[in-house]
């Protein structure tokens, strides 16, 4: 889900492609290929939508989906200070790859690159430069060219990460063992112990007046 400016909603489905929401009417937006899984939606600074399908990153452009890159199963979508997309499949296990939309040039990083894990599921783009990266063993960062295992700085075993989104200042981490905030000095953790019912944290949104 992406809310928009003019008060509408942007919403993602399974196999049934992207709809636009105002009030109770949905409308759908047209793509270039059928049966599409919107899996991500991110809007980078300029206010250009991307898109992670089933079938790749695709790009609205002209009130229409368009593809730009045909890759299998893009679950995680981000961008860098550079204008770089860096994406990564979840389960498909295809490490992390970053693409310039100016070039069409794709790079991969795997373990063997120093990635913790090849199951990427949540990128956010850090304002001094690089990435963040969720994989299923933990949190990583890229930066300067450099691939960085975070787990142990961060301090806090947070298991496979999910989601990511950087807010006043702090990394919100959305993990399989509860949810955590990095201020760059210490973490903060949400667990059972808080009141979580569960410590599954698929993901997260903040409301206006701040609810997280």
């Amino acid at each position: 889900i992406e809310p928009e400016a003019d008060g509408q909603v942007l919403v993602g489905t399974e196999w049934g492609g992207l709809f636009r929401a105002e009030g109770t009417k949905l409308e759908p937006v047209p793509a270039t290929t059928a049966k599409l899984y919107v899996r991500r939606i991110h809007r980078t600074p300029d206010g250009t939508l991307w898109f992670g399908t089933n079938e790749g990153i695709f790009k609205e452009s002209g009130g229409i989906m368009a593809k730009v890159l045909d890759y299998a199963w893009v679950l995680a979508l981000g961008n860098d200070n550079q204008g770089n997309l860096w994406f990564g499949n979840g389960w498909a296990n295809g490490g992390l790859s970053r693409f310039d939309p100016k070039t069409g040039q794709t790079r991969t990083f795997g373990t063997e690159d120093g990635l913790l894990n090849n199951s990427v599921w949540a990128v956010e783009g850090d304002p001094e430069g690089g990435v963040w990266v969720g994989t299923s063993q933990g949190l990583g960062r890229v930066k300067d060219g450099q691939i960085e295992d975070f787990r142990e700085r961060l301090g806090i075993r947070t298991g496979a990460v999910w989601d990511l989104a950087l807010a006043e200042g702090q990394l919100q981490i959305c993990s399989r063992l509860g949810l955590h905030f990095w201020d760059g000095r210490r973490p903060i953790s949400l667990t059972k112990t808080n009141g979580l019912p569960d410590l599954h944290i698929w993901s997260m949104a903040r409301t206006r007046d701040g609810v997280l």
